[in-house]
């Protein structure tokens, strides 16, 4: 079973050859992409687009750049986290994709630990929206399951019925 999707989107084949072996290696399935224009293009090419996981995205790139393409990410696919992996950032440009809902900001050269650790909180984020999402249910206060959703209602309407629980003193 797969650990989940992933779209790395760069223009430097080196770079998407190396992010490639080190997730396939951890079980995620990768598709490719050399620029902004390319990556849109491969998500809506792909079988479902709620099994993406995380986007990487590179900032520099010709044709669409990064930083053109990472609100089209956000907007079109709210369910997909998008990583930046770039060679160059600046704390202005970090604070801009960070609003723009940028879930983590990795440096050139890669680090495969980072890199992982990286793409597996994404992809637990990601799970956690398409959850929520299947039930039809709101999040509240950033990413919650269903289940945690339903049980904070359930919990809410029981204590209007229920009588107060009193302390029990153990000691003899």
């Amino acid at each position: 079973m797969s650990e989940g999707r992933v779209l790395v989107v760069d223009d430097e084949a080196e770079i998407r050859k190396s992010v490639r072996l080190i997730l396939s290696k951890a079980g995620y399935d990768v598709v490719e992409a050399e620029d902004g224009e390319a990556g849109v293009r491969a998500i809506k090419r792909g079988d479902n687009p709620f099994v993406l996981g995380a986007i990487i995205c590179d900032l520099k790139m010709p044709k669409m750049s990064g930083m053109e393409t990472i609100p089209y990410f956000r907007s079109q696919f709210p369910h997909a986290s998008v990583i930046v992996l770039s060679g160059e950032v600046t704390t202005e440009r970090a604070r801009v994709l960070f609003k723009q809902g940028v879930s983590d900001l990795l440096s050139k050269p890669i680090n495969q630990a980072t890199l992982l650790a990286a793409v597996k909180r994404c992809s637990m984020r990601g799970m956690e929206g398409r959850v929520d999402d299947t039930f039809g249910t709101h999040r509240i206060n950033g990413p919650m399951s269903s289940a945690r959703v339903i049980m904070r209602f359930s919990i809410s309407r029981t204590r209007s019925w229920l009588p107060p629980i009193r302390p029990v003193n153990l000691r003899p």
